[in-house]
């Protein structure tokens, strides 16, 4: 916790020229204060940036997410048309068939 001790100032003397004079403090600073201030500053900053890495990350993960969905959707319909154009070439080739024999026997 902090301590506070009496203040011990010593004064020089005046300058004849500008009457201004320097004051020294004695003793050393408690900065207690200002580290622990310090201190809680940095806690939220990390704080602060874990949260904007988190935003970050589940921004990225979706975009990557919703861009493999969209490639499989494209892979699966592009299976789908090849599916579907094997059934129609099968069809086409035993009614072709069908045909021959049919025009055979009669």
């Amino acid at each position: 916790q902090t301590m506070h001790t009496p203040e011990l100032r010593v004064e020089l003397e005046r300058c004849t020229g500008c009457g201004q004079a320097i004051v020294y403090k004695a003793g050393a600073d408690d900065l207690y204060d200002y580290v622990e201030s310090k201190r809680r500053a940095r806690i939220e900053a990390e704080k602060a940036r874990r949260r904007a890495t988190a935003l970050l990350q589940r921004a990225y993960r979706g975009m990557v997410g919703r861009s493999i969905a969209r490639q499989k959707r494209i892979e699966r319909a592009e299976w789908l048309r090849q599916i579907k154009f094997a059934a129609s070439e099968m069809q086409r080739i035993v009614r072709g068939r069908i045909g021959r024999k049919i025009a055979r026997v009669n």
